[in-house]
């Protein structure tokens, strides 16, 4: 993934030039987002703008900023620029991110009462964010620290190393969600395996922070929600969960129900919202934080993180004072288009992914070479959710198998990131690239490892259905699979030699 030092811009004085929309959407992240020669970042995305009709299914990794949202941020820009004529950067940039944790929170519902008005710690990135909530919990706790993950291929691939820095002292072990063929493991073995590591923990004297997926990368979520909640009260001093959510693909109401839980949760306005790269929060209960505000007197340090990233109250004196406009516009961009989809009647959402996920599957299930790779939701009986747009799957993985007489039985994770990468291009005959989520290693075979590509669904999508027609957009994601599998049979991606290397 390359260098990941932070490159933040940070602006501390009045009178200074602001950056261009374009340029801002770049800085305050890692070198993730910088651009390279080719005029895109590394997830091979540019910050020019595309309207509605260009589809993308791209939002489990990225997603190019659309027209609607980039004028709502160019808009913010221009007030920026007036205000920095007159006034330290810190101090505007404050005043912004203050008004954004309450339309963030608003938009999701989380303006309640208590749990369900946490505290939002902003963050370039969802690694980032599980970083600061590590260090948090190591600070907070007399205790050895273990950390239990889940699979690490189907969460950020810096996440663990985050997690790693936040809490040097700690122990991390893995809990594998998939069979090294693919298929998923039982959530009754995977809890099993959560609760065993937990109990063999606590009779060590430990304390564990447990991170659990809502939505992984192909769409997992583990351990299930409510057996979280019954672990919880059942290890109250001994437990803390963190979601990742980062995915936000997930009705609002079920991060409530996890925050009344008490649980940690981690969100992103870059995938499923379709905001630029790096956008990210760490939302913590308020009785959490009136806690660890007592506890955490000293000690933070995450380099991607300003003073006024966090709200008051905490003892954030070691943190750089500055501003991260970069960050800000990002989260902007996100919050409109989720506005936008919100605004969506709830009950055509739902049928529509309903749709989309029945003709992608019927899709992959007829392909000759596109095989699907198992996904399961389980996601909370809430009674409020019984028809939230979140009961359909909005990932679906798949494998490509390889051509007859080949080493592998499909197509090895070197060439399906050839094959990505072609696809991103504009294709010979002049039509768009497809944008799908990149390869992500789901199995283990005697060659290698087995990766599969992602056409992912977004809110995004469902807005574009609501202008031009679902037919249309569902039409469109169907292509996407057929013209994957048309250069895949057509050869453009050199064969596997045997060595899961692409010749």
């Amino acid at each position: 993934m390359g260098d990941r030092s932070n490159h933040r811009a940070t602006l501390r004085s009045g009178g200074m030039a602001l950056p261009g929309v374009s340029d801002l959407l770049c800085q305050g992240g890692d070198d993730r987002i910088r651009l390279k020669n080719d005029g895109a970042n590394s997830y091979g995305f540019s910050p020019s703008a595309i309207g509605l009709d260009v589809l993308e299914f791209s939002a489990s990794t990225s997603s190019t900023v659309s027209h609607r949202a980039f004028e709502h941020i160019e808009t913010i820009w221009r007030g920026l620029v007036d205000q920095l004529s007159s006034r330290p950067a810190d101090e505007v940039y404050a005043e912004h991110v203050r008004s954004l944790r309450v339309r963030l929170l608003d938009a999701l519902g989380l303006m309640g009462q208590g749990a369900e008005r946490p505290e939002v710690i902003l963050s370039p990135s969802g690694t980032d964010a599980h970083q600061i909530a590590a260090q948090l919990h190591a600070i907070s706790e007399a205790r050895p620290t273990t950390l239990i993950m889940m699979d690490p291929a189907e969460t950020g691939s810096g996440v663990r190393d985050a997690m790693a820095r936040g809490a040097p002292d700690a122990r991390i072990e893995t809990i594998g969600l998939r069979h090294a063929d693919t298929t998923l493991r039982t959530a009754e073995a995977v809890e099993a395996d959560v609760e065993a590591r937990l109990v063999q923990a606590v009779r060590q004297g430990r304390r564990v922070l447990l991170v659990a997926v809502l939505g992984s990368k192909t769409g997992l979520i583990a351990p299930r929600l409510d057996r979280l909640a019954a672990l919880s009260r059942r290890y109250p001093l001994d437990l803390t969960v963190l979601i990742d959510a980062c995915q936000m693909r997930t009705d609002p109401s079920v991060l409530a129900y996890a925050l009344r839980e008490g649980f940690l949760v981690c969100i992103t306005g870059s995938k499923f919202l379709t905001g630029p790269a790096f956008s990210a929060a760490l939302l913590i209960s308020v009785d959490r934080a009136a806690r660890w505000k007592q506890d955490v007197r000293y000690g933070l340090g995450v380099a991607s993180s300003l003073r006024q990233d966090w709200p008051g109250g905490w003892a954030t004196g070691q943190l750089d004072s500055g501003a991260n406009f970069g960050l800000l516009l990002r989260w902007e961009a996100a919050l409109s288009e989720l506005a936008a989809f919100q605004n969506l009647d709830p009950f055509w959402r739902a049928a529509f992914y309903a749709e989309l996920a029945q003709a992608v599957q019927t899709a992959l299930a007829q392909s000759s070479i596109l095989s699907p790779v198992d996904i399961r939701l389980d996601r909370p009986s809430l009674p409020d959710l019984k028809d939230a747009w979140d009961r359909s799957p909005t990932v679906f993985p798949f494998c490509i198998r390889a051509p007859l007489g080949g080493a592998h039985d499909y197509m090895s994770l070197e060439a399906l990131k050839a094959l990505h990468g072609q696809l991103m291009r504009v294709l010979p005959d002049g039509r768009a690239g497809v944008r799908l989520g990149q390869p992500v290693v789901c199995g283990q075979d005697a060659h290698g490892p087995i990766g599969a590509l992602r056409l992912a669904a977004s809110a995004r999508l469902a807005v574009a259905a609501s202008l031009f027609g679902a037919r249309s957009v569902i039409g469109a994601a169907v292509d996407a699979l057929r013209r994957v599998e048309a250069l895949a049979l057509a050869g453009r991606v050199a064969p596997d030699r045997g060595d899961g290397v692409a010749s």
